[in-house]
């Protein structure tokens, strides 16, 4: 898949997501927007001994992901 010009490998982004300890599940997928442009978006399912108020936040995962993977293979949404 090419995001923004970048060829990347979808399954090491969910590898990199799952390494994080807080992601049980992890898919992540390319979706096109009205603009044109190409976003991606990855969804998560969190284990199940996670507490609802440890679960982290959105800033938390993109920081948690770039000390692993380049700007332009992070998701712009994590659902």
């Amino acid at each position: 898949m090419k995001i923004r010009g970048n060829r990347l490998d979808i399954g090491d982004i969910e590898a990199a997501l799952l390494r994080l300890g807080w992601v049980k599940q992890a898919a992540v997928t390319g979706v096109s927007r009205q603009s044109g442009d190409d976003e991606l978006v990855a969804y998560l399912v969190p284990h199940d001994s996670l507490p609802q108020h440890k679960m982290p936040t959105v800033s938390q995962l993109r920081k948690a992901l770039a000390a692993h993977l380049p700007s332009y293979m992070i998701p712009a949404q994590f659902v």
